[in-house]
């Protein structure tokens, strides 16, 4: 459904250098990626800040031009910005907004029903479906600059689907939401994924949504791809553990805690490490081993 061979992408920009001074600077936003995703795939892209994921999303859905490369979504060149493929691809960008500001949810869908030729009773069917899992009933008919964020990101992403597309693109969909309004947008992309096995491709911060909704992960690092896999076995997560004491007890240990948490003392160590650490002078209540979120190891790994 999606494949890049040997694609980058260089940005040109001037950088002050002195009072009047301006010198070009070339960035390698991403350089020489590669990968293919198949069809009712669910892929997390991964990257800190300048990591390259929003230039690559953006130049799988045509809105930016590779500098070298090819790139075939569902066999048709995102560059070229063909019918059949806008009709087949849905894009929702956290810090972007498709609605319009001063009309209500509904007829901003409704001009996308006009602009991607949804038929009436598709169309309604859609609506039902969407409203009811994502509780907008209420809201469809209230302007939507009167709507709170995580409104509107519900009707964002439901306004990228109208058309039903095949492969779906989300840059930071849930951006600013609360843990619960995240959950829901999640728990319904994953229904309409199972259902309809629409390919998607995810990125965002909220590691922990990835976890529990991709089984892939692209990890990207300065433009590159670090790792493309399972993120179980991401940085080997399953040799490491967390281990977490009173704070008032780490003088037990000869290395010091990677953090403080609140009266807790957190080390993220690996098995040999822990086989060492005599936890047994320890009451039951008093220290806790978990295993390594995704989360966890990216953070470790980062040092964020």
């Amino acid at each position: 459904m999606i494949e890049l061979q040997n694609v980058s992408k260089t940005y040109d920009y001037k950088k002050s250098i002195g009072f009047l001074k301006k010198e070009h600077v070339k960035v390698k936003a991403v350089e020489d990626i590669s990968f293919k995703v198949d069809e009712g795939e669910k892929i997390g892209l991964i990257g800190l800040n300048g990591a390259g994921k929003s230039t690559t999303i953006k130049m799988m859905t045509g809105i930016l031009e590779r500098d070298s490369g090819s790139i075939s979504i569902n066999g048709h060149d995102p560059s070229k910005r063909e019918r059949d493929l806008l009709n087949n691809i849905g894009v929702s960008m956290g810090q972007k907004s498709t609605l319009f500001f001063d009309i209500s949810p509904l007829d901003s869908f409704r001009y996308y029903k006009e602009v991607y030729r949804v038929s009436d009773s598709d169309f309604e069917d859609r609506m039902e479906r969407f409203s009811k899992i994502l509780k907008l009933e209420e809201i469809l008919h209230t302007p939507v600059r009167k709507l709170s964020l995580g409104q509107k990101r519900r009707c964002e992403i439901v306004a990228s689907l109208i058309h039903m597309p095949k492969v779906l693109f989300l840059d930071e969909p849930t951006l600013g939401l609360d843990v619960v309004t995240q959950g829901n947008i999640m728990d319904f992309l994953d229904e309409i994924n199972r259902e309809f096995k629409i390919t998607i491709l995810l990125t965002t911060h909220e590691i922990k949504n990835i976890e529990r909704f991709c089984k892939r992960i692209i990890i990207l690092e300065k433009g590159k791809i670090i790792y493309d896999g399972d993120p179980d076995k991401f940085a080997d997560r399953n040799n490491f553990r967390k281990v977490r004491i009173p704070v008032d007890m780490m003088n037990e240990f000869s290395f010091e805690p990677d953090k403080i948490i609140f009266d807790k003392a957190e080390y993220v160590i690996n098995l040999n490490q822990l086989e060492k650490m005599d936890l047994s002078r320890f009451k039951f209540s008093e220290y806790t081993i978990e295993e390594l979120s995704l989360e966890d190891v990216i953070c470790m790994k980062y040092g964020n």
